[in-house]
């Protein structure tokens, strides 16, 4: 396979935060019906160290805080039990940095609603 050359960094930092773990997933589609969202996170690894890691690749300049609010967000639609969240930053040409994230549904719940309100129909009851 032609790897980019702009991209060998950023592979070479995913095999590496993968070669203690099993791919248990990837690309994965939830959906939540009840509170009305979807979502596609990037893998789901095990480690005998860690357990269950729900992960999420992250390439930009630096990881946002809403990103806890997204991991969240999957974990909640996945239904996935003793499951820790992260999100792996691989930004190009440099070092890759795995970033431990909490689980907050409470905080993604409101702000769902909060944007729901938003985008709603207009009316004011």
């Amino acid at each position: 396979m032609n790897v980019p050359e702009d991209c060998k960094v950023q592979i070479g930092e995913l095999k590496e935060f993968l070669k203690d773990k099993k791919v248990v997933d990837t690309e994965v589609h939830v959906i939540n019906e009840k509170d009305g969202y979807v979502g596609t996170y990037d893998a789901l690894v095990y480690s005998k160290e860690g357990g269950k890691v729900l992960v999420d690749y992250k390439t930009g300049k630096s990881i946002h805080q809403e990103v806890e609010l997204q991991l969240s967000a999957y974990l909640l639609a996945s239904g996935l039990i003793d499951c820790r969240l992260g999100a792996l930053h691989l930004p190009f040409n440099k070092p890759g940095t795995f970033y431990e994230m909490n689980y907050r549904p409470d905080e993604f719940l409101a702000c769902l609603k909060l944007f729901n309100w938003m985008v709603g129909d207009g009316k004011h009851n």
